[in-house]
């Protein structure tokens, strides 16, 4: 196992291997991206499916949460599964479900239809995501692992900031239902598309051994990933409500113009760094300079200085988007046997972590203030940061 591993490895270093590495990347990344509108987009489009069926807003909240709450349940259930049947084999029935369901959802007659289709949607894709990290990782050169990964996540971050206005512009010219045809549409065409990208056997990583599962600590381990979502979204979840309640508000687009370029920048340097000065040491980083750099924002915010609050956006979204990468390196070098399933894990933590974020950010608020909440969360990454010291010490038994 692991001379072949070493063999298909090595051969992505070659001229060949180079630009088959490349291939797989722009597939992994668009297949992601497609994942990512898939929730990111529907936002847009409610009001269009509300006012077809005659719905109230609180029933139209209920097709944006059963994506998410199956995506969850999907990554946390299933992440065993893509190591048992082959990742390639997991990746394309999923995709192939995908697609089904937002075909389904574009010709559903009735609301309880488009529910159920988002459920299908949302459980398809946590079992195609994580397993997408999953093959990424296993397919990358060792030495530019985690630059891989970054590529990958990349085009589910790139999907959060282009989903809703790509879903705005289109959803007034061509209805929703158009619209999730399409993404059917382009969802069924990836299917073939990773069937040629991806080899039928993946071969673990190089050094991997048969060591015993520690699945307590794998717990801890991936829920560096819920704590660091939990602090992140804390902030970007109400950043755009903070800001127009504030004497700010004329300055929002160009300060979450800030928080994406440092965002982009972060997990691009993040999984370079990752490579080169190890994993480990630069999650520690990361999530240390998010920590003090999340209260750094509450202070600038509190001033409601607009220059201080975009410098302070934009080194914060870097140093987040940084750990990102590290941490799915990480786990991949702390559990080489068990890839499929603690990435999948990762992400059902993720979901989990933007969720209570969500739910808890909202309530401190209206009792406090945004500025104390980003204060709370930054306590949240510092408790991040001692959790991923406890998983890295020990996560084998």
């Amino acid at each position: 196992m692991t001379s072949t591993a070493s063999a298909g490895q090595r051969s992505e270093t070659s001229p060949a291997g180079s630009s088959r590495g490349g291939v797989r990347l722009a597939v992994a990344w668009a297949t992601n991206f497609m994942i990512g509108l898939a929730l990111y987009m529907v936002t847009p489009l409610m009001p269009s499916i509300g006012d077809d069926y005659g719905l109230t807003p609180n029933g139209m909240g209920l097709m944006a949460t059963s994506f998410s709450v199956a995506y969850f349940l999907a990554a946390l259930l299933l992440g065993s599964l893509a190591g048992k049947i082959g990742q390639r084999r997991m990746l394309v029935l999923a995709m192939a479900v995908f697609a089904l369901a937002n075909l389904g959802t574009a010709l559903a007659p009735s609301y309880t239809w488009v529910v159920i289709t988002r459920v299908v949607s949302g459980a398809a894709a946590g079992a195609a995501s994580p397993t997408l990290y999953a093959l990424t990782s296993l397919m990358a050169p060792p030495e530019r692992r985690a630059r891989w990964m970054a590529v990958t996540v990349s085009g589910l971050l790139s999907a959060l900031w282009a989903g809703a206005p790509i879903g705005a512009a289109l959803v007034d010219h061509v209805g929703w239902r158009a619209i999730f045809g399409a993404m059917g549409v382009i969802a069924a065409a990836l299917v073939l598309v990773n069937l040629k990208a991806w080899p039928a056997v993946v071969p673990a990583p190089e050094g991997a051994s048969e060591g015993t599962f520690a699945k307590g600590f794998a717990v801890v381990a991936v829920s560096v990933c819920g704590l660091w979502a939990a602090a992140v979204y804390g902030l970007y979840t109400f950043l755009g409500v903070a800001l127009d309640q504030s004497s700010m508000d004329g300055a929002t687009p160009w300060l979450l113009v800030c928080y994406g370029v440092g965002a982009i920048a972060g997990i691009f340097l993040g999984g370079r760094w990752s490579d080169t000065k190890g994993a480990g040491r630069t999650l520690t980083a990361a999530l240390s300079g998010l920590a003090v750099l999340e209260f750094a924002v509450a202070v600038a915010f509190g001033a409601e200085t607009s220059v201080g609050v975009g410098l302070a956006l934009l080194v914060f979204a870097f140093a987040a988007f940084a750990a990102f990468p590290a941490q799915q390196s990480r786990l991949v070098q702390l559990f080489p046997q068990q890839v499929s399933a603690v990435l999948a894990w990762n992400s059902a933590a993720l979901f989990l972590g933007i969720s209570v974020a969500a739910g808890v950010g909202g309530a401190v608020i209206s009792a406090f203030s945004f500025p104390w909440l980003l204060a709370g969360c930054g306590v949240v990454g510092l408790v991040a940061v001692v959790v991923s010291r406890i998983g890295s010490a020990r996560a084998t038994t």
